[in-house]
């Protein structure tokens, strides 16, 4: 099964319809698995669920890369 990320015009319905549905009905109408809508909306959506299309589409245009972590002992080699 091939990977896709959501679509920023996928984005716009998950905010509306969290606010109104299930995870399954949105699912249902976006023809996702509803484990991605889940997902999308326990990271992007506050306790009122209100989720922010905006900010989920900067996290993905980032490519949510996390930092280059060197440990002590090899710190000293690049000094």
């Amino acid at each position: 099964m091939s990977h896709t990320q959501l679509t920023q015009d996928e984005r716009y319905p998950i905010q509306y319809l969290s606010l109104h549905c299930t995870v399954a009905k949105i699912a249902k109408q976006l023809n996702r698995h509803k484990s991605i809508i889940s997902r999308k909306t326990k990271r992007h959506c506050n306790q009122g669920q209100q989720c922010s299309t905006e900010k989920a589409q900067r996290q993905t245009n980032l490519g949510f890369r996390r930092p280059f972590a060197i440990d002590a002992s090899r710190l000293k080699y690049l000094a």
